[in-house]
């Protein structure tokens, strides 16, 4: 078990995934998925193989399976569909995940830069933000519209060390999830696993995360 002394040593920034790591969403959206694909095409889709999709952009889900099932239909309508059910969903979101806020705040405390790096679209991170009053705690955002790559590829956590004004080893990532893992990795920052979402701490290791915390605010107590 690492200690937050121990995981702060030489660093300065912390970037956080959102969907199942910061918030309980990555459900949502997978029923919000299946339940859409059963009205429009009738397909069974069970959703322990679309949560297998956590961690990359929505639109990506939607193009595979409009390609594996040879759906007539265009992703970008099926994602906008998605959208407008999905953000009802999450504006209902009043807390974060246990050990959250209080990891975040301590963070803050210690004058941690810090910032969101979601495959979520920015107006779904901002409405997360403001209804939990994260303005100022994580004004960092890079959402599946800033990147031309998507996780598990570096860019996502490469552009938010940039926007945090720091090098990778003053950085460390927190994710829930493969992709998020991987692409902490190859950005060249220590990557802390959070399975109080949808992981599972033998795929976060397996992924290469360097640490693996049920939840955040064990590292605070």
């Amino acid at each position: 078990m690492i200690t937050l002394d121990q995981l702060l040593k030489g660093r300065k920034g912390a970037l956080f995934d959102m969907d199942g790591t910061l918030i309980d969403s990555d459900y949502e959206s997978a029923v919000v998925k299946q339940e859409l694909l059963k009205a429009k095409y009738r397909l069974e889709l069970p959703i322990e193989k679309i949560l297998t999709y956590c961690g990359v952009p929505d639109l990506d889900f939607y193009v595979w399976a409009v390609q594996e099932f040879a759906v007539s239909a265009d992703p970008l309508a099926l994602i906008e569909e998605h959208n407008a059910e999905y953000d009802a969903r999450i504006a209902q979101i009043q807390q974060p995940l246990p050990g959250v806020q209080q990891f975040l705040e301590a963070l803050h405390d210690r004058k941690i830069r810090m910032g969101i790096i979601s495959g979520s679209y920015s107006h779904q991170i901002n409405l997360i933000r403001k209804n939990l009053g994260w303005d100022k705690l994580l004004p960092i955002v890079v959402s599946c519209e800033d990147t031309v790559h998507h996780k598990p590829h570096p860019e996502p956590f490469e552009k938010g060390t940039y926007r945090l004004g720091l090098a990778a080893h003053e950085v460390f990532g927190v994710e829930n999830a493969e992709p998020g893992i991987i692409s902490i990795k190859a950005a060249g920052l220590f990557c802390l696993g959070v399975t109080a979402g949808n992981g599972q701490e033998q795929d976060l290791y397996k992924a290469g995360a360097d640490v693996v915390v049920e939840n955040l605010g064990m590292l605070v107590r």
